[in-house]
């Protein structure tokens, strides 16, 4: 069985997540000062920038593993527990049905 990757979805879910914890900072380092915060704008992408690629490669490490292959020995077993392991195994493919 081919197993589903999860390399994009962690690096998807990191960018996202460094992209805010970058937003969060600015506006800490910011939440003194008088000026207005819509003058700044644009200094929420840089910083959101700078924060989202580290946690998208960080995320896209951490997705990889996640779907790293583990091997799942099968000889052995008993019928039943030889069904639920292709069972389970199934719902980890890529393409469930394959034939």
């Amino acid at each position: 069985m081919v197993k589903k990757s999860q390399a994009l979805k962690g690096g998807l879910y990191g960018l996202l997540t460094g992209a805010a914890l970058g937003t969060v900072v600015y506006l800490a380092a910011v939440s003194g000062k008088a000026k207005d915060i819509r003058d700044d704008y644009p200094i929420y992408g840089v910083w959101a920038v700078a924060f989202a690629f580290p946690g998208g490669l960080l995320g896209l490490g951490a997705g990889a593993l996640a779907g790293k292959d583990k091997t799942t020995r099968l000889e052995g077993m008993s019928e039943s527990a030889l069904k639920n392991a292709l069972a389970h195994l199934r719902t980890q493919a890529r393409l469930p049905d394959f034939r």
